[in-house]
Order: structure tokens, then sequence, then C-alpha cells
């Protein structure tokens, strides 16, 4: 078989005329496929110029063309599918509660802030948890986490979904901690928690906080 140049690369691949592979590809593409031994029979190049696509197939020689400027289209056409065209949309659920926006704190004592109710699959958790302080509140410790039980502090480190911060805050500073990040499948829907505890003096702060959960799968 005799064989064809490699179009140009600025030359398109699709005839904007006809919407057809442009027959200096098409000629290459069955040289190509001959020389690596495809499962079609050789066409005589020649002839390629000649073949009309509407034309009845009489011959078997029509029918061999088409059967690979099918497989070229379509492997055109994944080439300019947009990236990940082809990935279905995340999804993305969350809650938050503004800073005084939130219930008063009773201190040393668990405390819900959000929630929020995930469908079955794997999900990826992740939020915080704040004080906003009173008149004159002072924090010296908080803690805050994700879970799936309501105002009950886990067992450390719950697979990374906890932090415990222990410092003293100057009187009237607001507080916030991450409650660190935890990937979940869940093979039923759940109710997913934000929770805190926070030990304070002098005032009673109200807590905030957001509670983000990303689905992997």
């Amino acid at each position: 078989m005799t064989g064809f140049t490699k179009p140009v690369p600025n030359a398109p691949l699709v005839s904007l005329q006809t919407g057809r592979i442009n027959l200096a590809w098409l000629q290459w593409f069955l040289t190509i496929d001959s020389a690596v031994g495809g499962n079609t029979p050789p066409v005589p190049l020649p002839d390629v110029s000649q073949i009309a696509f509407d034309t009845p197939n009489t011959s078997g020689r029509i029918a061999s063309v088409e059967s690979r400027v099918n497989v070229l289209e379509t492997l055109i056409a994944e080439a300019l599918r947009p990236p990940h065209s082809n990935v279905a949309p995340l999804t993305f659920l969350s809650s938050n509660v503004a800073a005084g926006s939130g219930g008063n704190i009773t201190s040393a004592t668990p405390f819900n802030v959000t929630n929020l109710v995930l469908p079955a699959g794997t999900w990826l958790m992740f939020g915080n948890v704040g004080a906003a302080a009173g008149s004159g509140t002072i924090t010296q410790a908080a803690i805050a986490w994700i879970s799936q039980a309501s105002a009950t502090l886990p067992t450390f480190p719950n697979a990374g979904a906890l932090q415990v911060l222990g410092y003293t805050s100057a009187a009237n500073d607001n507080t916030i901690v991450s409650a660190g990040a935890q990937i979940v499948t869940l093979p039923t829907s759940t109710t997913i928690y934000l929770s805190g505890e926070i030990l304070w003096t002098v005032a009673q702060p109200t807590y905030f906080g957001f509670l983000g959960a990303l689905k992997l799968g």
C-alpha cells in the first residue's frame, strides 16, 4: 500500500463544510491502520478520494472505510471532550452558624453547633467551632470535633476530626478552633454533628462554627 505523509499540524481534522473527517487525515489514518495490522482489509488509497459516504455499499469497500472512519471520529471526539466532562459534579453540603447567632455555652459541657444529614456514600468532613465572648469572657480551653454522636466527646484522636486548644485568652477575645477533618463511608443516610466544649470564666460566651462535607464517592 502506498503511504501518505501525516497532515500538517494545523490541518483541521473535520471539515467545517461537511462535518466529516478531512480527506488528508483519512488517507493517513488508513495507511497507519494497515501498517499496524488493522483487522480490516486494506483499501487502495487512490480510491479513497472517489468514495462517497452516502453511496450504497456494493463491494464491501465502503463499509471497510466507514468502520475505520467511525473509530477515528470516536477517538477525535474523546480527545476534544472538555476536561472532566464525563465526571459527575461534586456534591458539597455545608452549615454555617455565624458569630453572634449561636446559643449559650455551659462551661466544660459538650454542645452541638450544627449538623448535616449526609446521604449514603463516602464523604470528606471538616469544620471549626468558635466561642464569641461575652462581656469579660476568658477562655481557658477549647475542644472541637465532628462525629455521628450528638454532643458526645469522642475517643481521641477520632480519626482526625478532633482538636484540643489549651490556653488562656485575654478578656473579651473570641476563640475559634479547627475540628479537623475525616473521611467516612456511610451505608445509609446519617446525621453528622459538629460539636465542641469550652472551659471559660467570668461571662458566658455563645457558640458559632462551620461544618462542611464533600462527597467523594
